[in-house]
């Protein structure tokens, strides 16, 4: 009886990581649509390929190219929460830090700017810093 039991929950397991696979390959694909309509400054239709990624590793970079598609299109504001949710997922990320910190700046918001470009340098010392930031080394 146990070895029944056994067996249908690691075939309930494995219809299960069937359907995640699945799930996380159409993400990947969509993100990858996403990239290459980017790369070719069509801006809103990476936004439409990747607007219902969401989870996992492939959401954390939708959420970075939504925000940096957004950007591009001059939309500072609608980038902005991109931006934070990607720092969430990963918030170690050098880059993501310097560029949120410049989008910030754009948006008038100096002291989260800096505090933003500080976390940048202490993530990556030899950073260079983008025009405007001179002063947050001597903070």
């Amino acid at each position: 009886m146990n070895a029944r039991i056994l067996g249908v929950a690691a075939a309930a397991l494995c219809m299960g990581l069937g359907v995640y696979l699945a799930v996380a390959h159409r993400d990947e694909a969509r993100l990858e649509e996403g990239n290459v309509e980017a790369l070719a400054a069509r801006y809103p239709q990476a936004i439409r390929a990747i607007d219902d990624v969401r989870d996992g590793v492939a959401g954390a970079r939708a959420d970075v190219l939504r925000g940096y598609a957004e950007a591009a299109r001059g939309r500072f504001p609608a980038s902005a929460p991109f931006f934070s949710r990607a720092l969430r997922r990963d918030p170690n990320n050098w880059v993501l830090h310097r560029d949120y910190a410049v989008l910030l700046r754009l948006l008038g918001q100096r002291e989260k700017a800096q505090a933003r470009m500080r976390r940048a340098l202490a993530l990556n010392p030899r950073m260079t810093l983008p025009v405007g930031f001179a002063a947050v080394n001597d903070r």
